[in-house]
């Protein structure tokens, strides 16, 4: 197994697996970062990149006399959202570390967890 994908230090059984989420990988990759171009919605694009380069990742409707979500709860959103792919490599390392090996439930959830945010 190649050093570069991390397969050689996954726990015996889960190879499989680990080599399927790393190859389902069709969203926009990260990092990403919240904008407010509107003064009615947040938005979630590509960070690093002038307006004009903007890849949307994202729109989030900010609230119209008291309609909606709180602006509290639309930010907490949008960071959780725009944490999105910086989360799930961090599982992925997890996982492909072996640091879970001996917590079945925990290794499940971030399996699931992955499994659920590269799914078609």
């Amino acid at each position: 197994r190649s050093e570069a994908t991390g397969l050689d230090q996954v726990p015996k059984g889960w190879s499989h697996i680990v080599g399927i989420i790393m190859l389902n990988m069709n969203y926009t990759k990260g990092p990403w970062t919240i904008e407010e171009p509107f003064e009615f919605e947040l938005t979630i694009v590509e960070a690093n990149k002038p307006t004009y380069e903007w890849e949307f990742i994202a729109s989030l409707p900010l609230p119209d006399n008291e309609e909606g979500f709180p602006r509290e709860v639309v930010e907490a959103n949008a960071k959780l959202i725009s944490a999105a792919p910086e989360l799930l490599e961090a599982c992925k390392m997890v996982l492909a570390s072996g640091a879970l090996e001996n917590y079945s439930e925990t290794r499940r959830a971030v399996q699931e967890a992955i499994i659920k945010a590269e799914s078609k």
